[in-house]
């Protein structure tokens, strides 16, 4: 595909930090040839699970939020390459794919760029990652997208549903429930414009911050209640109307007769560097544990890690964290 900048193995090298004795799960990780048209390269392939990144940060943008969520593929897949190899890790398993080349829509932004126009450009990104993504699913691949904004759960959304032929459920684990108004695309409303293009059924959302949402949201989850479950932290961890282990079932129950993503915006996770950062949230072991539930189940079809702020000196200490549960969520799905 022409907007993927493939990983490879010079690219490898250049990471690897190797010590006598020991492997690393990059050494055994899958890479894909680019000389072959990327579907036959996925079938050619023994791996089960594609990993790839979206280094960009237009649709935090377009939604008026903190940008550099553009950093963490690139730490992140580092991160998960250096980890020593063991035979429980499923490295054999996993495909590094590459990433998508948004530099073409970064020379197209300026400091005159309006937020209309980073609107738009999602919109094109849109259909890049649903592009990607069907051809992955239809060789019979999971997705992993590490990397972006929330933005991009719309062509993650579409392109399993293309690839599929049908509407399909999603779960995530979010503070905020992205379903703003279909005001132009941007990260607050992937899952309003998946419903409105009629390629998501049902949608359950756990984690949501009750005090970051308008009462707008709340109306139209209201007049959707048969397509949308909505658990609140507050009800989780304040309120205690239920255990997180039992809205954990409760999501995977609404979202488990058909296939369904797994949406984790990092942002729910307390303390947690994103584009909307909290100091109130989940835990990263609720968070693992969240992937791996939903994980088990044999209809997931995809996840996705998304909205993480990963860079500087702390940026290792944080993609360990998301590569953790890149792992958490292999082991769980299998036997596939």
């Amino acid at each position: 595909m022409e907007s993927l900048h493939y990983f490879d193995t010079s690219h490898l090298n250049k990471i690897l930090l190797l010590r006598d004795g020991e492997s690393r799960l990059g050494q055994y990780f899958h890479l894909l040839p680019p000389t072959l048209p990327l579907k036959d390269a996925l079938l050619a392939s023994s791996a089960k699970f594609v990993i790839f990144g979206i280094p960009e940060d237009i649709g935090v943008r377009a939604n008026h939020g903190n940008p550099g969520a553009r950093s963490s593929w690139e730490v992140v897949r580092n991160t998960l390459c250096n980890f020593p190899f063991s035979e429980n890790s499923n490295a054999k398993d996993i495909a590094v794919l590459g990433h998508l080349n948004t530099t073409p829509y970064y020379n197209d932004i300026s400091s005159e760029t309006d937020v209309n126009q980073l609107r738009q450009l999602t919109s094109r990104l849109d259909q890049a990652v649903a592009a990607l993504v069907a051809v992955i699913i239809s060789a019979g691949k999971i997705p992993i997208a590490v990397g972006g904004g929330h933005n991009n759960a719309f062509g993650l959304i579409k392109g399993m549903s293309q690839a599929l032929g049908k509407s399909v459920n999603v779960a995530n684990l979010d503070a905020h429930t992205d379903l703003r108004t279909t005001e132009g695309r941007h990260s607050g409303n992937p899952f309003r414009y998946a419903f409105d293009a009629l390629v998501l059924d049902k949608y359950a959302v756990m984690g949501v911050q009750e005090a970051y949402t308008s009462q707008p949201i709340w109306d139209y989850i209201k007049r959707h209640l048969n397509q949308i479950l909505c658990q609140t932290y507050d009800q989780i961890s304040l309120r205690l109307d239920h255990t997180f282990e039992q809205a954990l079932q409760n999501t995977l129950n609404f979202v488990k007769e058909k296939p369904f993503g797994v949406e984790l915006d990092v942002d729910v996770m307390a303390h947690f560097p994103s584009s909307a950062q909290s100091s109130s949230g989940f835990t990263v072991g609720q968070a693992r544990r969240y992937i791996t539930v939903l994980g088990q189940h044999e209809n997931a079809q995809y996840l996705h890690l998304c909205e993480g702020i990963i860079s500087g000196e702390d940026g290792p200490y944080y993609a360990k964290a998301l590569a953790l549960m890149i792992l958490d969520f292999c082991k769980a799905r299998k036997p596939y």
